[in-house]
């Protein structure tokens, strides 16, 4: 797919009037003490893709080109599935997030770098996803699956990442429907 195309669900979704978009992804770690099956929220990112999705849109659909991104992922958000999380029974971490273009996954030197950089996990998708929603004025909650740990000489196998995030889709399905819940909950009484 184009990043046109993986963009216009976002963009459709907010034709149809979404103020949130929850996404989920699986993700590499790069902390020691991150472990695979573990579900992180993300507080920022590093945009390593070497795109950027609102490139050439000018004023298009009408908002301002250039957006600022202190909070791309709303702390008011992070704290709520913080909230849940804890009220669910385990820590939840926030994390920062590398994107990178893949497909393929990452060499000893480039995990060192995103390291280095003061990235926590790695992954291939998120960020262009994420520039186009708050470009939209929509409120963003990120949560990523670690489904590997980068530890020295441990090869990565698609296989275990596919296995690893199956293993952990129902925690985080609850994480989600309870996070839905406390915002409609919250989006609710603000009215």
């Amino acid at each position: 797919l184009s990043f046109p195309e993986i963009l216009m669900p976002v963009k459709i979704m907010a034709d149809l009037g979404a103020r949130l978009i929850i996404f989920t992804c699986a993700v590499g770690g790069i902390c020691e003490d991150l472990y695979a099956g573990e579900i992180v929220v993300i507080k920022d990112h590093l945009n390593l893709t070497g795109y950027a999705p609102l490139r050439g849109i000018g004023e298009r659909w009408g908002k301002e080109r250039f957006i600022d991104m202190t909070n791309a992922y709303s702390p008011e958000l992070i704290n709520c599935a913080w909230k849940e999380a804890h009220g669910q029974g385990f820590d939840l971490r926030q994390c920062v997030y590398a994107g990178v273009a893949g497909p393929c996954y990452e060499t000893p030197a480039e995990i060192s770098m995103i390291n280095r950089l003061g990235g926590d996990v790695v992954g291939m998708s998120l960020v262009s996803e994420v520039m186009m929603t708050r470009y939209l004025g929509i409120d963003v909650l990120a949560f990523c699956c670690v489904t590997n740990v980068h530890k020295s000489g441990h090869k990565v196998s698609h296989n275990e990442v596919v296995k690893t995030a199956d293993e952990s889709i129902d925690s985080l399905g609850k994480l989600i429907k309870g996070c839905a819940g406390r915002y409609i909950r919250t989006e609710t009484y603000a009215e």
